[in-house]
């Protein structure tokens, strides 16, 4: 019997160890701190805790998707939930009455602890369970400088400036030079910065003479000790850091008709040449090719689509309505103060204001003191860049800045396929770019004293990935940009896309009727030397090998009709711009004449030219000038 009960008690007393230690590594296990694959979502097969009670972690403004662990789990059965108590600091978007599942967000600006509380009604019990439901919010980081970039024009003085600092839980976070709040001047690298007492506020002055970009970090702190950094650009001598143009043209004629521009556009018609507003053509002004440098027929603008025109503010030199008699079937149109405005500025605004032509849209129209519109001159780019007799020169933009590589020398001129370059490039000669791929970081800018050819799309690599893409080709030629204008044309073939204007093919001129020899040769601008200029630059064309009509691009089921080729990150500025291309282009063209494909070519500012040093082997006075 003694035997027994030692036996007995030695059982019960290892029963009870296994039934301790069992209990024990429970309660180790359902304390054991919540774990999440994020913050938003709760993962049941990772999460422990008791079934009485639950806690969860969000992120502020983040929602929390979670399913508890619960007593029908446990015991396989079945449960129905209700929602006893709601959060204070937040709500329930969704809850599973079936399941216990939930949904919850956290109310705008909250961080800290929030709680529910629900009943799980057990199949076959009879008294619910009440489960309290906590969740912590976590304060996420807002604190930033929205600032990207700062404009200056060049050898300003020290000018005041405020940085855009935000922070969602702070009203008023500050920035500062450095984390030591005492720094109140610093010396940048082509510039002084210093700081001022008002709140974030500073001030810059740039080194003399310095064009270009200059960077400096500043740092920003809030009220809860939090701080952050970022590397703001500040952007010295930039023309288009106000105006933001997608074209800048002297003979507006033909643009006024077949126009399509979501950004600001600039003209002077001519002003201070022989054929400005197309006085010099006798007794018919407006008509061709004088009236390049008017609106045509007195009545331009009825096709366009324009959002703001800059001109300069001087006078008309002559009444348009004076040759309304001479446009008879279309004077009708003008109003009466088109006729009788004595300035630019009168007149445009009279054009664009004008409800005669029903289909004119709205469009401000902005006057300034003076406008220079040019390109410079081979001599210009030779003294400037210092190429003298060398047949180029090349300027990285930075130490970093990758070695130029896939300039070809071809037998009379250089030709780029693909392209490394980053930086100035400057060419004695002409230029043929061919279905171009630009490896660049900061933009690489290409200055030639004769003529530049581009076929085809141009497409951009950055040398270094980064957060902020700067790639971007700016083109300089001394005589002529030209996009897809060739020799021949295949407008006439019986597979080319019916839905494209056809020009040369309609013309019923077949192959007689090139696309070189009608723009180049027949409309010469009459600023230059005419029908020789344009002889000679058909004479190099010529010369081009490969060089092809945008018409004739290979036809791809699927793809965009040939001459649809859409431009961006580009900067054209020469004498003269023609393009075959009917596609987007968003950038700027600076130009005494340009002539593009008629009603099928868009422009925009590109935003990219407000961050990337513009031409810094010229200066502004060599291609646009624009004073207030």
């Amino acid at each position: 019997m003694e035997t027994f009960r030692k036996y007995f008690r030695r059982h019960i007393y290892i029963l009870s160890v296994l039934l301790l230690f069992t209990v024990v590594a429970s309660v180790f296990q359902n304390c054991a701190p919540a774990k999440f694959g994020s913050p938003e979502t709760a993962d049941f097969s990772s999460m422990s805790s008791s079934l009485s009670a639950h806690a969860f972690v969000t992120n502020e403004d983040t929602p929390l998707e979670a399913q508890p662990k619960t007593f029908a789990m446990a015991n396989s059965s079945r449960s129905y939930f209700t929602v006893t108590r709601q959060p204070s600091h937040g709500q329930l978007t969704s809850f599973d009455s079936t399941s216990g599942k939930f949904t919850y967000m956290p109310g705008p600006k909250f961080f800290g602890e929030d709680s529910f509380q629900y009943i799980e009604q057990e199949e076959g019990v009879a008294t619910p369970h009440e489960v309290p439901i906590s969740i912590e919010v976590i304060m996420v980081t807002h604190l930033a400088i929205k600032t990207e970039l700062i404009g200056f024009e060049m050898d300003s003085p020290a000018t005041e400036f405020l940085l855009d600092v935000y922070d969602y839980n702070d009203p008023k976070p500050l920035s500062y030079l450095s984390f030591d709040l005492a720094v109140l001047e610093v010396k940048t690298k082509y510039g002084l910065l210093k700081k001022l007492p008002a709140a974030n506020r500073f001030s810059y002055k740039p080194d003399a003479h310095f064009r270009g970009n200059d960077q400096y970090e500043f740092v920003a702190k809030n009220s809860f000790g939090e701080t952050t950094k970022k590397v703001i650009t500040l952007n010295v001598g930039n023309p288009f850091r106000n105006l933001e143009p997608s074209m800048a043209v002297r003979a507006s004629g033909c643009i006024s008709c077949h126009l399509n521009a979501s950004s600001k556009v600039i003209t002077d018609f001519g002003y201070g040449n022989n054929f400005f507003f197309g006085k010099h053509g006798g007794a018919n002004p407006l008509g061709a090719p004088y009236s390049w440098y008017s609106d045509n027929i007195g009545g331009g603008w009825f096709s366009t689509t324009l959002k703001e025109i800059i001109v300069p503010n001087v006078a008309l030199p002559f009444r348009v309505g004076d040759y309304a008699a001479t446009y008879s079937s279309t004077s009708s149109r003008w109003s009466a103060s088109q006729k009788n405005a004595t300035t630019v500025p009168e007149y445009m605004r009279a054009v664009l204001s004008s409800n005669i032509e029903k289909t004119r849209p709205a469009a401000t129209v902005t006057t300034k003191s003076e406008i220079y519109i040019g390109a410079p001159t081979a001599e210009i780019l030779i003294s400037r860049s210092g190429i003298e007799s060398k047949p180029f020169v090349y300027f990285k933009n930075t130490q970093a800045s990758p070695e130029l590589s896939g300039l070809v020398k071809k037998n009379t001129y250089y030709e780029a396929q693909t392209l490394t370059c980053d930086g100035d490039l400057t060419i004695n000669g002409t230029v043929f770019l061919k279905n171009l791929t630009l490896i660049t970081n900061n933009g690489c800018r290409i200055y030639a004293t004769g003529p530049i050819f581009v076929n085809g799309k141009i497409n951009y690599i950055q040398a270094v990935p980064g957060a902020t893409n700067n790639t971007n080709l700016q083109l300089v030629s001394s005589r002529w940009i030209n996009l897809g204008v060739g020799q021949t044309h295949c407008e006439k073939a019986a597979n080319y896309p019916k839905n494209v204007r056809r020009w040369y093919y309609e013309l019923g001129n077949g192959t007689n009727e090139n696309p070189m020899a009608h723009r180049v040769v027949a409309y010469a601008a009459p600023t230059r030397s005419g029908k020789e200029d344009g002889t000679a630059l058909q004479a190099i064309a010529k010369t081009i090998v490969d060089l092809q009509d945008a018409s004739c691009r290979p036809v791809i089921t699927g793809q965009p009709a040939p001459r649809e080729v859409h431009f961006e990150r580009l900067l054209l500025n020469a004498p003269r711009v023609d393009s075959r291309y009917t596609g987007q282009f968003t950038g700027v063209i600076i130009s005494e004449l340009a002539l593009m494909s008629l009603a099928d070519f868009t422009f925009q500012f590109d935003d990219v030219f407000k961050r990337v040093p513009i031409l810094p082997q010229l200066l502004p006075s060599h291609y646009l000038v624009v004073k207030p």
